[in-house]
């Protein structure tokens, strides 16, 4: 009985992977369509929060020059208590100290650990574990993926959340630079616009 038991769970453990593999899969798929740096942030909050069952979920896009990071987007419900820091520095907070150490973090208990800065609505919305991710596009940090769940998440998922962070971290940097193509693009149209108009001004 109990070696049938022991299959049975092994069985289901599987299947359990095999399905958030094929979930991985997918979400990968739609970050990796072209977006606007904002909407992609946005989906890889909600593709993170899809894929873990996350009470909450935050994006940090990060700063290396002034090295601080900034609340880009919260998925989280309306509760008694609000999330109000809207910025960290490194080592500041969870966010802060993965930026920090360029490392993933897991807070057992959010109530007692003191990089959590949110105590109160943490516990508001029934958060009791906290992952923080780091989002490297290339050798550079783009960001920070804060997860706040109410169960310690499987081994074996947030294995594969290292994989989702490569994706998420490939699309943000990719949107990035897009923005930064199309900001050089309108100065460049500017500049030449500004020399028409010099150019037409002159005399004949």
């Amino acid at each position: 009985l109990s070696t049938a038991l022991q299959n049975a769970r092994v069985r289901q453990s599987l299947q359990s992977t095999n399905t958030d593999l094929l979930r991985l899969l997918t979400l990968a798929k739609i970050l990796a369509e072209p977006r606007h740096l904002e909407d992609t942030l946005t989906m890889v909050a909600q593709a993170a929060k899809s894929f873990s069952g996350a009470v909450a979920t935050a994006v940090w896009l990060a700063d290396p020059v002034a090295k601080s990071l900034r609340r880009i987007v919260l998925l989280a419900p309306e509760g008694p208590e609000r999330f109000r820091p809207m910025q960290f520095a490194y080592g500041e907070g969870i966010a802060g100290w993965v930026a920090a150490n360029g490392e993933a973090l897991h807070v057992e208990d959010p109530l007692t650990d003191p990089r959590v800065v949110a105590k109160r609505w943490a516990q508001s919305l029934g958060i009791r574990s906290f992952y923080g991710f780091p989002l490297r596009f290339g050798d550079a940090l783009v960001g920070v993926l804060a997860v706040g769940t109410s169960a310690p998440l499987p081994a074996p998922q947030i294995s594969l959340f290292g994989t989702f962070c490569d994706h998420a971290a490939l699309a943000i940097g990719q949107a990035d630079l897009l923005r930064t193509q199309e900001v050089d693009a309108e100065q460049i149209g500017s500049l030449v616009r500004v020399a028409q108009a010099i150019n037409a001004g002159r005399p004949r």
